[in-house]
C-alpha cells in the first residue's frame, strides 16, 4: 500500500482502460508532440498505458510536480506555457482540476474552432485528455462509450 496519494499506483483496471483510451485517442490523430504528466505515480503510468495502447513512444513527456497540485487556471498558465510551434499537446492530471479546465474551455465552445481538443475516455469519464493545435481555439469530442 502507498504510504501517499502521489505513490498510489494504477489500479488493473485503470492500466487497462488507459490502453483503451490510446488506442482511442490513436484513432483520432498522431502522436502528440508533448505531455505534460503529473508526478504522482498513477498518472506517469497513466500516460505509460495510453502510449502502449496507441503504439507511441512517449519520448516528448514532461513529469511535473505542479501538475499534482495545479488548479484549472495553474493548468492552462502550463499550457500556455509552452512553446508555440507544438502541434499537439496531452496533459495527464487530477480532479478537480481537469475537470474543471475541461468544463471551464467548455464554455467557450461556442466562440472556438477545431484547434482544441479535449476528450474524456470511456473507462474514467473524468480523466481528460486535451490535444492543443496552434492555440487558436477549441473543439470538444468525448470519446466513444462503450
Amino acid at each position: 500500500m502507498a504510504s501517499t496519494d502521489r505513490q498510489r499506483e494504477l489500479t488493473t483496471r485503470g492500466r487497462a482502460g488507459a490502453k483503451q483510451a490510446g488506442a482511442w485517442l490513436a484513432t483520432i490523430g498522431s502522436e502528440p508532440n508533448l505531455a505534460l504528466v503529473s508526478s504522482a505515480t498513477r498518472t506517469m503510468s497513466t500516460w505509460r498505458d495510453v502510449c502502449a495502447g496507441a503504439g507511441w513512444s512517449g519520448s516528448q513527456a514532461h513529469v511535473l510536480d505542479e501538475v499534482y497540485d495545479a488548479g484549472a487556471g495553474a493548468l492552462l498558465a502550463l499550457i500556455g506555457a509552452t512553446d508555440e510551434s507544438l502541434q499537439s499537446l496531452v496533459v495527464v492530471g487530477h480532479n478537480p482540476a481537469i475537470a474543471s479546465l475541461a468544463f471551464g474551455l467548455d464554455d467557450l465552445q461556442a466562440e472556438a474552432t477545431d484547434s482544441l481538443q479535449l476528450a474524456t475516455s470511456a473507462w474514467n469519464p473524468a480523466r481528460w485528455w486535451c490535444s492543443m493545435c496552434h492555440a487558436r481555439g477549441l473543439k470538444l469530442s468525448p470519446a466513444p462509450r462503450e
